[in-house]
Parts: structure tokens; C-alpha cells; sequence
């Protein structure tokens, strides 16, 4: 139907990703659980950054601007940052 083979592509692409962070940060800064979210961070948003300039060079269908994507990032960044935490240690 349609282009199905660029979507896995990226999730292989985030799945490698994740998973050379998840070792890189448990066993060169020995950060462990904490270390694991911070790959997992990172290679999601890698992942997410992939589509959004696949989109806008593959789909002008969907091309929303950069200036919208960019506000989008810099109002949704801040609420991200406010989440509680479910850590026992930081209450």
C-alpha cells in the first residue's frame, strides 16, 4: 500500500541505537537504571528527528514548516521536564 520499508528502517536504526546507549551508559559511566532512560531518550528522539526530516523532504503533503516544529519542540520541551518522578530517593 505504502511505504513501509523507511518506518522500519528507522525503528531498526533506534532499536541499535538503544541498545549501543543502554551499554555505553551502564558500563562506561556506570549509571544503570538512570542510564538506560537517558539512551532510551536519546534514540527516540534521534528516531523522531529521522521522520520529521524524511517527512519534510519525502511528503509536502505533510510539510508543516520548520518554523511550527520548532515552536511545537520549544512549548512541549518544558512539560517533559516537570514530570513527577516515581523515584523514591527524590521525595
Amino acid at each position: 500500500m505504502g511505504d513501509s520499508k523507511s518506518p522500519l528502517i528507522f525503528l531498526g536504526v533506534s532499536a541499535i541505537l538503544n541498545i549501543m546507549g543502554d551499554l555505553f551508559f551502564v558500563i562506561v559511566f556506570k549509571l544503570g537504571i538512570h542510564g538506560v532512560a537517558i539512551s532510551t531518550v536519546i534514540s527516540e528522539g534521534l528516531s523522531a528527528l529521522m521522520c520529521l526530516i524524511y517527512i519534510k523532504k519525502n511528503v509536502p503533503v505533510l510539510n508543516l514548516g520548520s518554523s511550527l516544529i520548532i515552536q511545537c519542540f520549544i512549548k512541549q520541551s518544558p512539560m517533559a521536564l516537570l514530570q513527577p518522578s516515581n523515584n523514591p530517593q527524590s521525595r
